[in-house]
């Protein structure tokens, strides 16, 4: 008879006592202490951060020295209302709902940053082994927490600045300048101040960040109607009723009314007029569709209050954030960091897309039952399944119309140029956001291996789906600028633009990391050429298109014969096959782990 095997005890990691478990006294002693460790290990790192700031502040005091005496003489015109364009009265009508649209995208912006990152960050070692010691977490958390403080408020203040300053520069308010520096700054510091409070309650409960989720695609959407309506202002359609309305919406719209008030300023008594116009003016002869703002303190004081309302909650909040979210993004955070600093942008956005864990979905599009229609039933299954992505697409196509049309009224050559490729540039990130099953391929050429093709040919399979959604959009925009201008040219843009930039997206799909080669660069009299190396590798498909198409592009929209119009298509085509070659090329070498 055998003897039954011995017990093996589980093994059990200890775990420290909890705080709460803990007298008061002992936790603060144990903080204490552990601070005072910490302090005396991270000593030199100090000296260390304190150099390079104390070299940056040096770096820029010189600057300041050697070139900002020409800023005085500009920064004299500026206050005396003699720097300013000859638009004020359009810019006047189109600034409101842009400046709201403004402010809604920076919160937008920064609540995003909170569902992965969020304002209450450690770096790992600090998260693995300070959050499970039994000391007080606050003491841990509110000093980085302050710190974001500190920054929303600094970048609010200077965004907020810059927007002054091209208020003024388009002929608003030109005798009002430092007031109006003032409010800009003023306000959006306090937008930047209550945007980091929101993303703390973010980043601490999940209903918050639920919420976000939900209600961020309809914040785009807003974003898009007040473009949208700016641009109708700037062409004469205001509807003074409806600004009214957004500026009292929200924080976003509180924040533009000291804006709005600085530039309107007293009301003229008798004949004079005012140098600059007056933003949102209501219906005067001068500057049609401007706006008062005669309840702009309480706006202020509203904005004021909330911001500070959501700091003193973040603070109090922080200590509560839960250990394993912040273990969490530490790692996401961290692999961002690397992907960057590799220049690896790929690997920063998948971490941040992983890092934001974003809800499975099950929609499904019916099996087809041919092999040859496998490849564009996968890729529109995950266009539905991720729908923002084709909501990018349709702001980045219109965003793309909107600029081709301004370069058709610049005043010279060269802006058209620049407008038009802008336009180029558009279309082909919006063609990016549509060739994503291709990026994901080429991430793990393993995914492909059950398919029956060749990982090289899946390149001209995944340009279907892309071409298909990218020329109805295009040609959608196209009928609404034959509709708006009643020329019959802008049904060519999508012929010749859009297999083109669909092709340009898919050579960035499959052109994997940069070889070590090109950040080496070569050594030239100018310095060492690593880092035009490693941008030309990243933008070298988008960049080729718009080189290409941009002469073309430029002859259509100055409205061609019939015969010009046939060669610039079979142009657009030509590079479209060329580009398409190109990333089959790039798929091959990316299969093999080599670059082409």
């Amino acid at each position: 008879m055998t003897s039954p095997e011995p017990e093996i005890p589980e093994l059990v990691t200890p775990r420290p006592e909890p705080v709460d478990d803990l007298p008061t006294g002992t936790v603060r002693a144990r903080t204490r202490s552990t601070l005072a460790v910490l302090r005396h290990l991270r000593a030199e790192h100090r000296r260390e951060a304190a150099g390079n700031a104390a070299f940056a502040a040096y770096a820029v005091v010189v600057g300041l020295l050697v070139y900002g005496g020409a800023l005085l003489p500009w920064l004299r015109r500026l206050s005396s209302g003699q720097q300013h364009t000859t638009d004020a009265a359009q810019l006047a009508a189109a600034a409101p709902p842009a400046l709201v649209a403004l402010v809604l995208l920076g919160m937008l912006a920064v609540a995003r940053d909170a569902l992965w990152r969020g304002p209450v960050t450690l770096n790992v070692p600090a998260a693995s082994w300070l959050l499970p010691m039994p000391i007080d977490r606050g003491k841990l958390l509110r000093p980085r927490l302050r710190n974001q403080l500190i920054l929303g408020v600094v970048f609010g203040a200077v965004f907020g600045g810059a927007i002054a300053i091209t208020l003024v520069t388009g002929g608003l308010a030109g005798n009002a300048f430092w007031p109006l520096l003032g409010a800009g700054a003023g306000s959006f510091a306090a937008v930047g101040l209550l945007a980091v409070g929101l993303g703390a309650l973010i980043e601490r409960y999940r209903t918050a960040d639920r919420v976000t989720r939900i209600l961020s695609p309809f914040a785009v959407l807003v974003t898009l109607a007040l473009a949208v309506q700016s641009a109708l202002g700037w062409y004469g359609h205001t509807a003074s009723t409806l600004v009214r309305v957004e500026t009292w919406s929200g924080p976003w719209g509180w924040a533009v009314q000291p804006l709005l008030a600085v530039t309107a300023g007293p009301r003229p008594s008798g004949t004079g007029g005012t140098t600059g116009a007056a933003i949102g003016a209501a219906s005067t002869p001068a500057h049609p569709g401007t706006l008062d703002v005669p309840g702009w303190p309480v706006a202020l004081l509203l904005l004021v209050a909330l911001a500070l309302v959501a700091t003193v909650f973040a603070t109090l909040i922080a200590a509560g954030t839960p250990a394993r979210t912040i273990r969490r993004r530490a790692r996401s955070v961290a692999g961002f960091t690397v992907g960057l600093t590799t220049m690896n942008p790929r690997a920063a956005a998948l971490e941040v897309r992983e890092a934001r864990g974003r809800p499975a979905r099950v929609l499904r599009l019916p099996r087809p039952h041919r092999a040859e229609l496998i490849i564009p039933w996968r890729d529109a299954t995950a266009l539905i399944r991720e729908p923002s992505r084709l909501a990018w697409a349709v702001l980045l196509t219109g965003l793309g119309f909107l600029l081709m049309a301004l370069s058709l009224g610049a005043s010279n050559l060269y802006l058209s140029l620049a407008l038009l490729a802008a336009g180029l540039v558009a279309g082909y990130l919006a063609a990016a956001q549509l060739t994503e099953p291709a990026r994901l391929d080429a991430d793990d050429p393993r995914r492909a291996g059950g398919l029956p093709y060749s990982f090289d040919h899946l390149a001209t399979r995944h340009a279907v789906v892309p071409l298909i959604v990218a020329g109805v959009l295009a040609e959608i925009g196209a009928v609404v600028a034959v509709a708006l201008t009643g020329s019959v040219v802008a049904l060519l843009v999508p012929v010749v633009s859009v297999p083109a930039l669909v092709a340009a997206a898919l050579v960035s799909a499959y052109r994997g990391p940069v070889p070590a080669a090109a950040m080496n660069g070569p050594d030239t009299p100018a310095g060492n050429m690593g880092m035009v190396t490693v941008g030309a590798w990243y933008a070298a498909g988008p960049l080729v298109a718009v080189v290409l198409l941009l002469p073309p592009m430029h002859l259509i929209l100055g409205r061609p014969t019939g015969s010009s119009a046939i060669e610039y298509v079979l142009w657009g085509l030509l590079v479209a096959a060329i580009l398409l070659w190109w990333s089959v090329r790039r798929a091959k070498a990316r299969a093999a782990d080599t670059h082409p």
